[in-house]
């Protein structure tokens, strides 16, 4: 029951978001304590373990969310100590629960891929696509981030698999790297600390003393991820048979190299390209070829090259099927009538055809009513 006669004014003692309210009963003597926010097991609030959470969720540093609370005029005092534990605290849970949901991923996937036949002498033939991202754009091979993510998604599921997460910078380090070296000419070793260096996975292989660039990244991700399910110690045996990514060489050649970490029997990993990548490099290529002193004056305007590069894309989907489903829609879809019209309005196509006329459009042999319009320089197609 809470008092109704308070002696003076009640004490507050603030901690971060939450604050105790101290009050006294003037009639019994009673020392009473009200907490604004419940309390979790390990005593702290809240509040402010939820405060942790939002700043990782959203991205923001604390500084930010600090200066964004004093605008709105709520008061907030927490040590950066003990904000910077409830950060690891719940880094931690975070990093528990991705674990168990990529393990439920993988057993899911491996699920799918064995009900679909894909078995060779009892080992299941997964197929999986990934790639890395960098907090900082790169292009070409101008890449300086500090810090990377390789994520390895599975091709039936489209779950994540599993996850690697590199950091090149941790600050402790950097400053027992900074201090002159003894009188023995030995440097100091630095405390006892989480490092964020190296490289660190979700249902995947660790790597705490890795360093290299920032475009090693990808090779590196991939190759910890494809030895971590190949050797994971589950009831199904399973390995990456088919991996599907752009068309950088490296990931591929870094899983099959002999002198890898990437035993043997892991690798011959056969490679599929990315139909959005391939697209991409027909637009670049037509629009270079547009574009060049040989080809001035030509036809090849902007739309017969968004023409091209509608059908390219639609002859790569039909031909390359994922699974016996994927095939299934796509005969039934090549099967009827369809008709395309270009954003020009100009140009219109009505494809008619099964899959084996789309093997005929890719060799060229263009069988099966395949009708083409004119552009708008009057030249046919």
């Amino acid at each position: 029951m809470l008092p109704t006669t308070v002696n003076g004014s009640p004490k507050i003692t603030h901690s971060g978001l939450a604050c105790d309210i101290h009050m006294v009963c003037t009639v019994c003597c009673q020392h009473t304590v009200l907490p604004t926010s419940r309390r979790s097991r390990k005593n702290t609030f809240e509040v402010n373990t939820l405060r942790a959470l939002g700043e990782q969720n959203v991205g923001l540093q604390p500084v930010k969310v600090e200066k964004f609370l004093t605008t709105l005029g709520v008061q907030y005092k927490l040590h950066h100590t003990n904000h910077g534990k409830l950060q690891k605290r719940v880094g931690r849970e975070i990093t528990a629960m991705a674990n168990e949901s990529c393990q439920q991923a993988l057993a899911e996937e491996a699920t799918v891929t064995k009900e679909k036949g894909y078995v060779v002498n009892d080992v299941v033939q997964l197929s999986a696509t990934g790639d890395c991202a960098w907090p900082n754009r790169g292009s070409g091979r101008s890449y300086a981030s500090f810090c990377g993510m390789f994520v390895l998604v599975g091709a039936l599921n489209k779950k994540i698999l599993s996850t690697t997460i590199f950091d090149k910078m941790c600050y402790t380090c950097e400053l027992a790297e900074k201090k002159p070296p003894g009188e023995d000419g030995h440097r100091v070793p630095p405390p006892a600390h989480d490092c964020w260096r190296g490289a660190r996975g979700i249902n995947c292989d660790s790597q705490p003393g890795w360093r290299g660039t920032s475009k090693a990244m990808e090779a590196s991700g991939v190759v910890l991820c494809v030895k971590f399910i190949g050797t994971s110690t589950s009831e199904t045996k399973m390995r990456v048979a088919k991996f599907t990514s752009d068309e950088d060489s490296n990931m591929i050649a870094a899983i099959n190299d002999p002198k890898g970490i990437v035993p043997a029997e892991l690798q011959h990993v056969e490679k599929l390209s990315d139909p959005n990548h391939l697209q991409k490099l027909l637009y670049k290529a037509l629009v270079d070829l547009r574009t060049s002193k040989h080809w001035s004056g030509s036809p090849l305007s902007k739309a017969v090259i968004e023409y091209f590069n509608k059908l390219y894309r639609y002859v790569i989907k039909s031909v390359a099927p994922l699974d016996q489903e994927m095939d299934d829609k796509r005969e039934a879809a090549a099967a009827a009538r369809r008709s395309y019209t270009g954003k020009s309005g100009r140009l219109k196509v009505r494809l008619e055809k099964s899959s084996r006329n789309v093997e005929g459009a890719v060799e060229g042999t263009y069988a099966g009513g395949l009708d083409l319009a004119n552009d708008k320089y009057g030249n046919s197609i």
